[in-house]
């Protein structure tokens, strides 16, 4: 009796409750599992999050077409415009080159015709040189052939000017004969007969004088 007793008696005590079963232990939160992305994939997701339309409002969708929005934003467009703009470039670039080609045969002529000119010039300056030479050496001639002639020449005054010009040389080989100098057969040869400017200091009354070339 005592033994069931003691056993009764323990039974009857209440347990204590566990401290560690009453605080419950704050949870992680779970991570996704991460999968392994290539660069090219990224950039290509990317590329679709940048092409994906914006949520906002766009006040110029609102707005009333203008020409600006009429012009061909398609690459086929620009293309054709590019090679429209070639064309008409080209066509210019070949005038330009027609009208250069043209010019430079111009100057090409223009300098060979200032060549041949130049050696013209060059060959009319000798020539001149020479002529010149040759003109002086003539004068020079005449020069010593007329101071040789004067020495020779007979200058008369006192003439009257009655005795015309057609009539001088008869005049004049009459009176050498009546003088005695023999016409024909003396050193002395009368070829011409001519009146000269009367001098600026000879009186006004007094005939011009006669020059006797022999």
């Amino acid at each position: 009796m005592g033994k069931k007793n003691k056993k009764l008696q323990g039974s009857a005590v209440p347990r204590q409750p566990d401290i560690r079963l009453s605080f419950k232990l704050p949870q992680r939160p779970k991570m996704a599992p991460v999968a392994c992305v290539s660069p090219e994939a990224s950039e290509a997701s990317i590329e679709e999050e940048e092409s994906l339309p914006s949520p906002r409002l766009d006040a110029r969708s609102y707005m009333p077409e203008t020409e600006e929005d009429e012009a061909p934003t398609t690459k086929g467009d620009i293309k054709k415009i590019l090679v429209e703009m070639r064309q008409v470039w080209r066509e210019d670039l070949q005038k330009v080159q027609t009208d250069v080609e043209a010019g430079r045969r111009i100057v090409q002529g223009l300098e060979t015709h200032e060549a041949s000119r130049d050696g013209k010039i060059r060959a009319t300056d000798q020539s001149l040189l020479e002529l010149t030479s040759q003109v002086q050496d003539l004068r020079c001639t005449v020069t010593t052939m007329e101071a040789r002639q004067r020495h020779k020449n007979l200058r008369l005054r006192g003439v009257p000017e009655s005795v015309e010009n057609t009539q001088l040389l008869h005049y004049v080989q009459d009176l050498t004969a009546a003088m005695g100098v023999k016409s024909a057969t003396d050193k002395m040869q009368i070829t011409t007969a001519f009146r000269v400017r009367k001098a600026a200091t000879a009186p006004s009354e007094a005939p011009r004088d006669i020059i006797v070339v022999t």
